[in-house]
């Protein structure tokens, strides 16, 4: 396998944790509005983090945030970070949080706060008026602690600002006190006030940032109530979802789908179109499916009784109890009389679909190649997603197995599981190897292109360490020892490894001769790099993004942006 020249695909013929404190201060808000105590901060030094670190002690910061300005500093803050970016940095985890207690996990410094559904408060105060739901700016799909919180730590809001604009759109006339609802009811740590105010004042967006979310927030929680008005289960939002949140959608529609698993086939316009644009949940939900009724002694009992109920309309396929196909409006009715008449089947098929979720979760040969990168699961693809998209369309085409093609080249290292002696992940994928043996031999020119892809991609990871691009994770990014780890793999790679040489009007061009094989093997040696670090699956996320797209460069021919990663 060779290393292919700069030009279109089509074209190929010849060549080819920091220490953490006890508490976070808490301080009284009377004296907030006293521009008196800020005047070191009037003018501008608010921007200059060394100006702030002079001016600031260090009792007046939330855990870490000192620490990292010092470190900061130390390297002479070379992406002119003002407070609220190191603030945020360590705080937008916040807003993926949905629960107390993985907020609690996620930040010690609030394991302390209190469920709003866990104190006594009167009826008229603001807390009872949100228990009531008769909040306009809070939704009661979420604990009104963590909205709180995800607003003034998680967004960096100020408590004057978000009391103010709670009571210029309160219906009633009583004057909610925020203060002593956050700190004294529900036990939130508050910011020192000259933290606070300086926080404020760093963000040079802050006033636009905070009428953007608060309009947002408002939107949501009206369409939440909407949604529920309406008899929606679970409320997904409109608009784009972070993954974390598509995620806690995702969790919560398997929860309802095992407790009413009579819906799974009379799903809302909502949950359809979700599931229809998050193909990873809708094919999770297909195998699900697929198990629970033919690989479970209940949904195999359903299933015999059910098929006798569907002859009268037409019967039903097992694509459609797959979900693999859309299930006609006449056959869903008369699967939802099916359900009425039979309570006892309802039940059954229940601990199917749970027994169909585990399957998928944790039993499935599927699970070889890894769902998505995270803590415990390093994934690198070391082929570009269209050329796996083309092997499943050209094996499908052929008649040959097609299932999860789109892993081919997948390889993945997963702390919570040994597939060395899982047998059936191991034919699984010998299965998909054979497939792509038979492609491989019709496209000899594919090994070439697939080459030259991974070589391009460490080149520019290389050029990415070097100069701290905005594209490296922000960990590897801000430190200097995880940089030289990787810059010394890589210079140890490309010294025993003939990776350059001088063609034409470029400067350096992957040569001819270096082998798929020898690249993938260095591959497999960054996994074991990364798998060292607690954030090492962020790094490949990276490398996968950047394989695709160096991927439709050399398909498109883009020399330019080409010779801007391998010019010196």
């Amino acid at each position: 396998m060779k290393i292919s020249n700069i030009q279109p695909i089509k074209n190929f013929i010849s060549n080819k944790n920091f220490k953490n404190k006890q508490t976070v201060n808490q301080t009284n808000y009377k004296n907030i509005n006293n521009l008196n105590f800020y005047p070191a901060f009037l003018g501008g030094y608010s921007l200059d983090l060394s100006k702030v670190n002079e001016n600031l002690k260090e009792e007046y910061y939330p855990p870490d945030i000192f620490e990292t300005i010092q470190k900061t500093l130390k390297e002479n803050n070379p992406q002119n970070k003002s407070l609220y970016d190191i603030h945020f940095e360590k705080y937008k985890g916040v807003l993926d949080c949905f629960s107390l207690d993985e907020l609690k996990e996620k930040y010690p410094e609030f394991k302390n706060v209190n469920s709003v559904f866990d104190i006594e408060t009167q009826k008229d105060s603001f807390i009872g008026q949100y228990l009531e739901g008769k909040s306009d700016v809070f939704s009661n799909e979420e604990d009104l602690t963590l909205q709180l919180i995800k607003l003034y730590w998680g967004q960096g809001f100020s408590l004057n600002d978000l009391t103010k604009y709670l009571n210029e759109n309160s219906k009633n006339n009583k004057d909610f006190n925020l203060y002593y609802t956050m700190a004294k009811k529900l036990n939130i740590p508050l910011m020192n006030s000259h933290y606070a105010h300086v926080l404020k004042l760093s963000n040079k967006k802050y006033n636009d940032n905070f009428r953007e979310k608060i309009s947002i927030k408002i939107k949501e929680a009206k369409e939440a109530k909407k949604q529920k008005e309406e008899g929606e289960p679970i409320v997904i939002p409109r608009g784009p979802l972070s993954n974390a949140h598509k995620k806690h959608i995702s969790e919560s529609l398997k929860k309802y789908y095992i407790e009413h698993p009579e819906a799974i086939y009379k799903q809302s316009k909502r949950q359809s179109d979700f599931i229809s644009e998050n193909p990873e949940f809708k094919d999770e939900m297909s195998e699900a499916m697929v198990y629970a009724w033919n690989k479970t002694q209940e949904g195999l009992s359903v299933k015999k009784y059910l098929s006798k109920f569907m002859k009268k309309c037409g019967g039903i396929s097992e694509e459609e109890l797959a979900l693999k196909i859309t299930v006609p409006k006449e056959k869903i009715s008369a699967l939802e009389l099916f359900w009425t008449k039979n309570p006892w089947a309802r039940e059954k098929f229940s601990t199917a679909v749970s027994k169909g979720w585990d399957y998928v979760k944790n039993l499935s040969p599927k699970n070889y190649f890894g769902v998505t990168n995270n803590e415990n699961c390093i994934i690198l693809n070391l082929v570009p997603t269209k050329i796996n998209k083309k092997i499943a369309t050209w094996a499908k085409e052929n008649g040959l197995f097609i299932d999860e093609c789109i892993h081919y080249g997948r390889v993945t290292f997963n702390k919570n599981r040994d597939y060395t002696d899982d047998k059936k992940a191991q034919e699984y994928k010998e299965k998909i190897d054979k497939t792509v043996l038979k492609y491989d031999k019709e496209h000899p020119r594919e090994a070439d292109i697939c080459a030259s892809v991974l070589q391009f991609t460490l080149i520019d990871f290389e050029n990415d360490l070097e100069k701290r691009s905005e594209e490296l994770p922000e960990f590897v990014r801000n430190n200097p020892e995880i940089i030289k780890r990787f810059k010394d793999s890589l210079s140890f790679f490309f010294n025993i490894t003939p990776v350059y040489e001088k063609i034409g009007n470029f400067n350096k061009f992957p040569i001819d001769g270096l082998e798929y094989n020898d690249l993938k093997d260095y591959f497999l040696s960054l996994i074991a790099l990364l798998y060292d670090l607690p954030e090492g699956y962020k790094v490949a996320d990276y490398i996968n993004h950047k394989i695709d797209r160096i991927y439709e460069l050399l398909e498109t021919g883009n020399q330019n942006e080409l010779n801007k990663i391998i010019s010196v």
